[in-house]
């Protein structure tokens, strides 16, 4: 209400034909800052898919490659995001846990560290080993 009032034009543009399609790709910008770009490039795939009813033909364009890519990022995402579900009783997102739950996540840790330890082989492992020295016990 209070941007309808102070920018009419800008509430008018809101209520476009895929509104939602022109907005979103300016608000997830921002997100690739923060190593989010899968949702970005959804929302730009979703300007590319409707850019006819948009005004036009697209200044971008998504190969079949690029779709798959795509597909399987988001895939691994939601992966990556059903984990830190799982687990947001002990630990959030940002890594942080309670005092009376520091303990039980650094021993959770550890024993994941050694699942990975245990299960990756040559770059990823060595990458994993040397960024994971804090969850050793």
């Amino acid at each position: 209400m209070e941007i309808q009032e102070k920018n009419p034009l800008l509430t008018k543009a809101f209520h476009l034909d895929h509104g939602k399609t022109r907005r979103l790709p300016v608000e997830f910008a921002g997100s690739t800052w923060d190593d989010d770009i899968i949702s970005f490039r959804e929302a730009l795939i979703n300007v590319e898919r409707y850019w006819g009813e948009l005004g036009g033909e697209g200044p971008i364009h998504f190969s079949e490659d690029d779709l798959k890519i795509h597909l399987h990022d988001a895939e691994r995402s939601h992966e990556v995001q059903d984990f830190f579900d799982s687990i947001d009783g002990l630990v959030k997102r940002d890594g942080w846990t309670h005092n009376e739950t520091y303990d039980e996540a650094l021993d959770f840790f550890s024993r994941l560290r050694k699942v990975g330890l245990r299960e990756m082989k040559g770059k990823e492992r060595e990458k994993f080993e040397r960024v994971t020295p804090w969850a050793e016990r």
